[in-house]
């Protein structure tokens, strides 16, 4: 699909099959005259605005977190591992933890690779994240001790909160979707 391009011309005499003098003077003074696929500047005729060619494409942007928009970027805080549960702090990603009651109500997502303190980590917050080395059973994945996935769920009172950080569909694939954290009775 191609966007608009300007073309000046002296005296424009027609504009998708309609003659310029009736869209002019059917159109109040310094009104954008839209017919068809042209457009029209009534306070300067001269200008035609009219689909025009697609440009050269631009240079590539940088990598985007996995999962596309299902995710963010942000500085880690800490080191962090790859594919560990993370939460986003005022000072940036560290990991959640269940034992851990300032890891209650925060933003969690899976890390999608290790990163230094203070480089960037991608973050997938929902959707299908795919680990060859991962070997799970098909249904809840929990948070467990500092961002780890397990299958079995936070007790108390080693634990204090119980969260479902998402659901494998496959031996290798967890569809990332945290639910709503629950406080464990001590």
């Amino acid at each position: 699909m191609s966007g608009p391009e300007l073309i000046a011309e002296e005296q424009p005499q027609v504009i998708a099959g309609v003659a310029q003098e009736s869209i002019e003077s059917a159109a109040p003074q310094n009104a954008i005259v839209v017919a068809g696929p042209a457009v029209v500047v009534r306070s300067d005729p001269r200008y035609v605005l009219a689909p025009g060619r697609q440009g050269p494409q631009g240079k590539q942007g940088p990598v985007g977190p996995q999962g596309g928009s299902n995710g963010y970027t942000a500085i880690a805080a800490v080191d962090i591992g790859g594919q560990r549960v993370v939460r986003l702090t005022a000072t940036g990603l560290v990991y959640a933890d269940a034992t851990q009651t300032g890891s209650l109500s925060q933003a969690y997502g899976l890390s999608a690779s290790a990163a230094a303190m203070g480089e960037t980590v991608n973050v997938t917050a929902y959707g299908p994240v795919t680990e060859p080395s991962w070997n799970w059973s098909l249904g809840p994945v929990f948070l467990g001790v500092a961002g780890a996935l397990t299958q079995s769920p936070p007790t108390a009172p080693s634990s204090v909160f119980s969260l479902v950080v998402g659901y494998a569909i496959g031996a290798q694939t967890v569809f990332i979707d945290p639910q709503p954290p629950i406080t464990l009775a001590v």
